[in-house]
């Protein structure tokens, strides 16, 4: 662990080695914490995304019949829950309002661009984690294809 070395190597300056414990501990819970908690987080909203992914790959497959189906069941759901869309809504914008609410309307945003991202791409549902993690998360997606979109 690179930290431990610097610590180490540290002992003859003149900062207190309080301050290095203290910061190396504060390292040492950060890691722990993205490697856990932080970690299962994304892995848990990311499988969340690719659900939605994967309800709008069913809605825009050949099979128009099935498609109309699942277009139908997220048409009663906004009804039944007084949703308000306008026509040109994207159907994307739909699935992800539906889920996350309407709390916070930049991540609405955020999630839309990163899965319309991944579907003019073409990749699967089934692969969507990988590509998110590939392209260093959810905020690089938007930031490079915000404004493409």
């Amino acid at each position: 662990m690179e930290a431990t070395k610097k610590v180490a190597q540290s002992d003859n300056l003149v900062t207190p080695k309080k301050l290095y414990s203290f910061v190396f501990d504060l390292v040492t819970e950060r890691q722990v914490w993205e490697d856990t908690v932080y970690r299962q987080s994304n892995d848990m909203l990311y499988s969340i995304l690719a659900k939605i992914l994967s309800k709008y790959e069913e809605m825009t497959q050949k099979d128009a019949e099935k498609g109309q189906l699942v277009r139908d069941e997220l048409d009663l759901y906004i009804k039944m829950n007084d949703l308000k869309f306008t026509k040109s809504t994207h159907t994307l914008i739909k699935l992800v309002r539906c889920v996350f609410g309407d709390v916070d309307k930049r991540r609405i945003s955020t999630y839309t661009i990163v899965l319309r991202s991944a579907y003019a791409k073409e990749i699967k549902s089934s692969d969507l984690a990988a590509y998110i993690q590939e392209h260093g998360g959810i905020q690089e997606i938007k930031m490079a294809k915000g404004k493409s979109l």
